[in-house]
Order: C-alpha cells, then sequence, then structure tokens
C-alpha cells in the first residue's frame, strides 16, 4: 500500500497523470490508488534510510482499527487487475496453507511431507522476518511470526470479505 503519510512522488508526474482526478469519488484511498495507477520499475524505488521512515501512532481502540482497515481493504476492488490477482493468489495459498495443515492435523495424518512443508515455511517465514527486521533498523521476535501469520491470514479472510460485501461510506 502506497499511504500518503509514506509515500514521495514527483509533482510532474502527479500533474501529468491529472493527480487524484480518477479517484476523487472514493472516500479515501486517493493516495494508494494514484501509485498503483501510475507505479512502474522505472518511476517507483525503496528509501531504507532511517532519516526517511514514518510512525504513525496506533488507534487506540478495536472499532478504529477495523474502520481503518476497513477503508483500506476496500479501495482495492479498483487497483489494476494484475496487482488484485497477485494479492488474492496470496491470500489464497496462505488460507490453503493454514486449512490444509489443521484437516491434517485434526484427522490425525500428518505425514513427513506435510510435516515437513510446516517446518519449512515456518523457518524460511522466521528467516525473513528476521532479515527484514534488521534492514529496517526494528526489533521484533521473528519467533513469534508463524502467529502473526497465521492471526494475518485469518483477518485478510474475515475483514477482506467484510469490506467486499459491505459498501463504503460515499461523499455526501
Amino acid at each position: 500500500m502506497a499511504l500518503g503519510r509514506n509515500v514521495l512522488y514527483n509533482k510532474e508526474l502527479f500533474i501529468n497523470q491529472n493527480g487524484f482526478n480518477k479517484h476523487k469519488h472514493i472516500l479515501g484511498g486517493d493516495d494508494d490508488l494514484f501509485v498503483n495507477q501510475i507505479a512502474n520499475s522505472k518511476n517507483v524505488a525503496t528509501c531504507l534510510d532511517k532519516r526517511a521512515y514514518t510512525i504513525s501512532k496506533p488507534n487506540r481502540n478495536w472499532g478504529s482499527w477495523i474502520s481503518q482497515k476497513h477503508r483500506h481493504l476496500s479501495v482495492g476492488k479498483f487497483y489494476r487487475l494484475k496487482h488484485k490477482l497477485t494479492l488474492g493468489a496470496f491470500h489464497l495459498s496462505n488460507m490453503i496453507f493454514y486449512v490444509s495443515f489443521f484437516t491434517h492435523f485434526l484427522m490425525d495424518r500428518l505425514d513427513l511431507v506435510i510435516t515437513t512443508g510446516f517446518f519449512l515455511r515456518t523457518v524460511s517465514q522466521i528467516v525473513i522476518f528476521d532479515k527484514s527486521a534488521k534492514t529496517y533498523g526494528m526489533k521484533i521476535n521473528s519467533f513469534l511470526s508463524p502467529i502473526w501469520d497465521l492471526g494475518y491470514t485469518l483477518y485478510s479472510c474475515f475483514l477482506g470479505t467484510y469490506s467486499s460485501l459491505i459498501g463504503r461510506k460515499k461523499w455526501k
């Protein structure tokens, strides 16, 4: 996602693309949708300089957090098709992974292939989270990443479905 607080784009590019005009009918997400509209391999870069990081204060209650996430997720339907398919495949693969694992676990049918797959995915995830945290200068407990991943998968499944079924508020 390209959130307004952590994205930078050239003024000329913004003007040449008519800024947020294509998304002015949408209550929020114009920054994210603008970047989705114009981003390509030639005009996008990642800045890892710690002086460029932006820190946001988290929501103080579940209602505010869910409302914010609903707003973020509900603009996904306006993304380019290839991005919708990529994000959908990612979330679907996570759901299939967990459903398969827990189904086999509950049926007492964990065999070597499934257990090895779970182990390799979990270890890979811990290594990637740990390396990412070091790259960004963050202190996280990478060993909790499987729990966060399962939580994120459940969040994506339920809140993503909710956001696609429940309409967004419109400008008056």
